[in-house]
C-alpha cells in the first residue's frame, strides 16, 4: 500500500484566495505568537523591597541643632511680585476668597519639625516596639528593640512633609533596620495637625524567631496603630499676629499708600503660612447704562481688596510682613428704582477689577509692620 507522504501535498502558498477561503474559511489565518510590548504592571511590596535598598549611613553625632541637618527638597511656593488675580464676571465668591484652596502650604517650622520628631520617637518606641518597661522585642511581630540603640538617622523635608528614619535593632542582631516613619501636616484655625502619612520598615533581616513579621505589613499596623494612639494627630500651634489688630493696621497702611479714605475691614484668616485681610473701600450707586434705565435698576457695586501676607517666625519677632497676592473686586447687587418701596437688593455675583500701575507700585513700596500683640 502506498504510503501519502507531507512533501506530496501542495503548499498553502500555491493556493489562490478562493481555495484558501473554502479550506480555511474566512477571516484571520491562525498566526505565530510573539512577545507583545504591554503597558508597566506594578504590585505592591511584598516585602523584598527593603532587601533591595542600600544601606543607609549612619549620621554621625555632631552635636550640630536639628534644623541645621534638615534637608528641604521642595519648599512652599513663593511670589516674587504680587499676583493679581480677577474672578470672572458673575461669578459669586464669599469674602474667604477661593484662592486659598489652591495656595501650596508652607514647610513645616523648626518648632514643628522638633515636636514631629519627639512625638515620633515615643510613638515608635512606646506603640510601634511596645513592650511596657521591657525591649518590646516580644511586644511585636517584628521582633524590635528599644533598647536605647534606636536613634534618629535621617530627616527629610519634602512640601509640607516629614520624612523621619530611625535605625532599629531586631532579633536577628545583625545590621539595625530602618524604620521610616513621614507625617504630613493639615492646617486649619490657626493650628498645623501631623498625621501619619507613610511607613516602612527597610533593610531588615528575617528570623524564624519572628515567622510573622513581614516588612510589607508594616505601613497598614503603623497606620492604625497611630490612629489608635494618636486620634487627634500632633498638633502644633502656628505663631501668627493678633488678627483684629493686624486687620485694622493693614487698612491704615492702604489708606495711607493710596491715598484714599480710610478702609473698613470686611474680613480676615489665617491660612496656612499668612494672612489674608479683605478690606472695604466703599459702595458705588448707578443707573447709568441703557439697560439699567429700561427696567428701572439701580446698581450698587462694594469695592473690595483682598491682601495676602506671609511671613516666618523671624519675621514675626521682626514685626514685617510680605505683600503676597492682592486682588481687588467688586461685588455686585441690583434693585428696583424707588428704594422707598422697600424693593430689596439682590446679590448680582462678583466683578474682578484691574490694579492700576500706581496702586500696584504704591502696595509694593509699602513696609508693611504687624502691631505688638
Amino acid at each position: 500500500m502506498a504510503r501519502i507522504r507531507i512533501e506530496d501535498l501542495p503548499t498553502v502558498t500555491d493556493l489562490n484566495a478562493e481555495e484558501l477561503e473554502e479550506i480555511f474559511g474566512a477571516g484571520r489565518f491562525s498566526f505565530k505568537p510573539a512577545f507583545e510590548n504591554l503597558g508597566a504592571r506594578e504590585m505592591m511590596d511584598a516585602g523584598i523591597g527593603g532587601a533591595l535598598m542600600s544601606n543607609l549611613a549612619r549620621m554621625p553625632d555632631t552635636g550640630v541643632p536639628l534644623a541645621e541637618q534638615t534637608r528641604v527638597l521642595d519648599s512652599a511656593t513663593t511670589f516674587d511680585s504680587i499676583d493679581v488675580r480677577a474672578t470672572p464676571r458673575g461669578e459669586a465668591a464669599p469674602v474667604a476668597l477661593a484662592a486659598q484652596a489652591t495656595r501650596p502650604g508652607a514647610a513645616p517650622t523648626e518648632a514643628a519639625i522638633n515636636k514631629v520628631t519627639d512625638e515620633a520617637y515615643k510613638f515608635l518606641r512606646f506603640n510601634i516596639i511596645a513592650g511596657g518597661s521591657g525591649d518590646g522585642k516580644f511586644a511585636n511581630v517584628w521582633g524590635l528593640y528599644k533598647d536605647g540603640r534606636e536613634s534618629l538617622i535621617k530627616t527629610e523635608v519634602v512640601g509640607q512633609e516629614i520624612r523621619l528614619t530611625f535605625s532599629v535593632y531586631n532579633r536577628a542582631e545583625r545590621d539595625p533596620a530602618k524604620v521610616q516613619l513621614n507625617f504630613t501636616g493639615n492646617f486649619e484655625n490657626g493650628v498645623k495637625t501631623y498625621t501619619l502619612s507613610g511607613a516602612g520598615l527597610h533593610d531588615y533581616s528575617y528570623s524564624f524567631l519572628s515567622p510573622a513579621g513581614i516588612p510589607g505589613l508594616f505601613e497598614g499596623e503603623a497606620k492604625a496603630n497611630f490612629k489608635r494612639n494618636y486620634s487627634n494627630g500632633i498638633r502644633v500651634e502656628v505663631d501668627h499676629p493678633d488678627m483684629n489688630k493686624f486687620a485694622e493696621s493693614v487698612a491704615q497702611q492702604a489708606a495711607h499708600a493710596l491715598g484714599a479714605s480710610p478702609y473698613k475691614v470686611r474680613g480676615v484668616e489665617l491660612f496656612d503660612g499668612g494672612i489674608r485681610v479683605v478690606l472695604e473701600r466703599g459702595e458705588r450707586i448707578t443707573s447709568d447704562d441703557p439697560y439699567q434705565r429700561q427696567f428701572g435698576q439701580d446698581h450698587r457695586y462694594t469695592d473690595s481688596y483682598s491682601l495676602e501676607f506671609t511671613y516666618s517666625a523671624s519675621d514675626l519677632k521682626a514685626g514685617i510682613v510680605t505683600l503676597d497676592r492682592a486682588e481687588k473686586f467688586a461685588d455686585k447687587s441690583w434693585r428696583h428704582s424707588s428704594p422707598t418701596r422697600g424693593y430689596p437688593w439682590n446679590n448680582d455675583g462678583r466683578e474682578g477689577q484691574n490694579w492700576s500701575n500706581g496702586e500696584l507700585e504704591a502696595l509694593k513700596a509699602v513696609r508693611w509692620t504687624t502691631p505688638s500683640k
